[in-house]
């Protein structure tokens, strides 16, 4: 057992917080992109913030609710195979996530929605919530612990 080893040894110390490194913890870290078939992929924050301002202007023009103008602007963005980024899973079941992305093969209401798995944290299956199941491999799969590194 080398000094670093030891339970009692110093460990470095954590980054004070800063405003250009807001991430404290793992769980601060957004979930790392799945695999995508092309030409499929996850809208960026400023293309995500222009789609949604743009939505609800004209939702407003129209009288239409902003909840009911973003799903259906981001229903048709689905379908062309273009989807929201993954969400923040829920830490008190198992955080891996999927991505129905596939047209026909899931019900409209389904694709491009975001699904987490309800099984237990670290339990070895396949991931399921009660209307998917998926792997780690499946494409569109977010397997748990997953995270994207956040850069200043």
């Amino acid at each position: 057992m080398t000094a670093s080893d030891r339970p009692d040894a110093a460990r470095p110390a954590a980054p004070a917080p800063d405003a250009r490194h807001p991430v404290q913890s793992l769980a601060d870290l957004p979930p790392a992109p799945p695999h995508l078939p092309a030409p499929m992929r996850l809208l960026s924050q400023p293309e995500l913030r222009a789609v949604h301002d743009g939505v609800r202007a004209a939702a407003r023009r129209r009288g239409v609710t902003g909840e009911a103008a973003d799903e259906i602007s981001f229903a048709g963005l689905a379908a062309a195979g273009l989807f929201l980024p993954p969400p923040a899973p829920d830490p008190h079941t198992c955080t891996a996530l999927y991505l129905p992305h596939e047209p026909g093969a899931y019900v409209p209401e389904m694709l491009g929605q975001w699904q987490q798995c309800d099984d237990e944290p670290g339990h070895e299956d396949v991931h399921s919530n009660g209307d998917t199941e998926w792997s780690d491999d499946t494409p569109g799969a977010v397997p748990a612990g997953t995270t994207t590194e956040v850069r200043p």
